[in-house]
């Protein structure tokens, strides 16, 4: 997995340097999930992400998105009318297809392949068990500009699979913050 890992950042960070756009990335994500257990209520929690996206221009208005993320997927479980938050962290690294409006907005839309890095618990011996080792999101959003140098980016992304023995078609609202380097 460590190697992947490497292998994946050295691989886009060499390619940076064709990249026609690239930013450093911080934001938030409304993230949910349903349960497969009976009597196990879920409600959806804030969680944070950071790291860097680059797009490849492919023809003037076609680019390819892609990046190296950081991301938190934590979970509030009620169980028993005890609350439990449940926590995964993953390394992701987006692919997918933007088209540009103008300079300044286009729509994007593609999959994220997601390594789990950790996962626990914040109740003792209750850490989650049978987690996917990799899960591949599917992400439908809008990047725009609203200066020369920095920008935002929204989208949603699901993932109709498990994410562990427990846990499955776990859904995420984004917003994330851009500086770019141009």
């Amino acid at each position: 997995m460590k190697k992947i890992l490497a292998l994946a950042l050295t691989l886009f960070l060499t390619g940076t340097a064709l990249a026609s756009d690239m930013g450093v990335i911080i934001g938030i994500r409304n993230d949910s999930a349903e349960s497969k257990s009976a009597g196990v209520d879920m409600a959806s929690q804030n969680n944070f992400q950071a790291g860097l996206i680059a797009k490849f221009d492919v023809s003037d208005a076609v680019l390819i998105r892609s990046g190296f993320v950081y991301i938190q997927r934590n979970y509030l479980a009620t169980v028993a009318a005890s609350d439990v938050t449940l926590k995964y962290n993953y390394f992701e690294i987006p692919i997918g297809v933007l088209y540009k409006f103008n300079d300044f907005g286009g729509a994007f839309a593609g999959v994220a392949l997601s390594l789990n890095q950790s996962k626990s618990s914040s109740v003792s011996g209750m850490e989650p068990t049978g987690v996917k080792s990799m899960i591949m999101p599917i992400q439908i959003g809008a990047s725009f500009k609203f200066a020369p140098q920095m920008g935002a980016e929204l989208y949603f992304e699901t993932n109709g699979g498990d994410i562990d023995d427990n846990l499955q078609n776990n859904k995420a609202i984004v917003a994330n913050l851009m500086i770019t380097f141009e």
